[in-house]
């Protein structure tokens, strides 16, 4: 499921929620549901030389009910919860 809204100036904003429980933990390695979320706004800046750039912005929330993330300081997983930010910029010609 997806939802998504244009706004002004050739962006739309999406978020896309879901989740997967893994009782048995056989593709994860552990027993555990995850629910996570991702935002992302596709974003057209100028016209003119610009018009063909699109930059995208994007969040992503994950959350476990084990401990399944790692920390990049440590070994072996540590922590429940992992966010993650990242950027695309596309050129279409």
């Amino acid at each position: 499921m997806s939802v998504a809204e244009r706004c002004p100036r050739g962006s739309v904003q999406r978020l896309k929620p879901g989740g997967t429980p893994y009782p048995d933990g056989f593709s994860t390695g552990a027993p555990q549901n995850l629910l996570g979320f991702t935002a992302t706004l596709d974003y057209f800046p100028g016209k003119g030389k610009y018009d063909k750039v699109l930059v995208r912005p994007e969040f992503r929330y994950d959350h476990s009910t084990a401990d399944f993330f790692s920390v990049p300081s440590s070994l072996g997983p540590t922590r429940k919860y992992q966010p993650t930010a990242g950027l695309n910029l596309v050129y279409y010609f």
